[in-house]
């Protein structure tokens, strides 16, 4: 009879954690343009603003976001929207308009950036989805960075220690100095050419933005009556 109040406790304890998994992520995600996520129930999309609640507090005020300080939401159900800035001058009338995204330029100084703001890598990913090129180099060069670094840093502690004591007149390891000298070494190499990849990345990226072609279809009146007007970026 014990055994089975233990073994019933369990199975309660096993439903509460999977309840609450199920309602972390029924949410909807604001990433905004530096980086920051917001956990939300969106309300609203309009032409110029979001509307949305707090995940948290759901039965609180409605809040307001610009659509330029937005990146992307990812909704709960698993689809997203992806904010691109467009400006138009134009003083027709126009009918509804077709007009093939241009990419934001990518930059590098210590990662990646994007309209003067820092990305995270899934970002990265999300913006090079459609450039399989540009997002393999990243992928790779974010992998080897990554594990260069993890070399890197303790056989540099572990080469410090023994050279220090070697400065102060103690006996060290040699085997331990020379796995230190080896693996700083090889980890700053790996480290230093997965940044490489990385750079190689945004410059396949850019060059493809840089190439892509947009078009505008304007339908409305003019000075001589109704006129059509195609436009190419």
């Amino acid at each position: 009879m014990v055994k089975i109040k233990v073994n019933l406790r369990k199975v309660i304890a096993v439903a509460i954690c999977l309840a609450g998994s199920l309602t972390m992520f029924a949410q909807d995600i604001i990433i905004l343009k530096n980086g920051n996520e917001i956990q939300s129930v969106v309300q609203e999309v309009g032409t110029e603003e979001v509307k949305y609640k707090r995940f948290d507090n759901q039965n609180g005020p409605n809040y307001t976001l610009k659509k330029s300080e937005i990146f992307m939401i990812r909704y709960e159900n698993g689809s997203k929207d992806v904010f691109n800035e467009t400006n138009s001058t134009s003083t027709e009338k126009q009918q509804p308009t077709t007009i093939t995204p241009i990419q934001p330029n990518l930059s590098y100084r210590n990662g990646v950036w994007q309209n003067n703001a820092k990305i995270k890598p899934d970002q990265v990913r999300e913006i090079m989805n459609e450039n399989s090129e540009a997002l393999r180099y990243y992928n790779n060069g974010r992998s080897l960075y990554i594990v260069g670094q993890v070399i890197a840093y303790p056989c540099s502690f572990l080469l410090g220690w023994e050279l220090g004591k070697l400065i102060v007149g103690n006996e060290n390891n040699m085997v331990l100095l020379g796995i230190g000298v080896a693996g700083t070494a090889a980890g700053l190499i790996m480290a230093y050419s997965g940044e490489n990849k990385i750079k190689t990345s945004v410059r396949l990226y850019n060059s493809k933005a840089n190439n892509a072609v947009s078009y505008q279809i304007n339908f409305g009146f003019t000075q001589t009556g109704v006129g059509l007007c195609i436009g190419f970026k």
